[in-house]
């Protein structure tokens, strides 16, 4: 899960903010909306896959995007996480 601050992004920008896996699939999404209408989402979890109980091993990625027409235009910020098998 990621904590999203909003604070820096004007409020009345359409974004979104997606785990992105290593296959560059989304396994976690808020919005799109207003920077502002996302500001109370502040934790965006990972989707755990059927039957297990934790996240798979790998590499993550979390983007924030700005959006035109709902299309992702411009990245606000990205962070990768490694997850290890334990």
């Amino acid at each position: 899960m990621a904590t999203a601050r909003s604070s820096r992004i004007p409020s009345n920008l359409i974004v979104d903010a997606r785990w992105y896996d290593s296959f560059g699939s989304i396994e976690g999404q808020v919005g799109p909306g207003t920077a502002a209408d996302l500001a109370n989402d502040t934790v965006i979890p990972v989707e755990v896959p059927q039957g297990y109980h934790y996240v798979l091993p790998g590499r993550y990625t979390f983007v924030v995007e700005r959006l035109s027409d709902g299309v992702p235009v411009e990245v606000l910020g990205r962070r990768f996480v490694v997850v290890d098998r334990s």
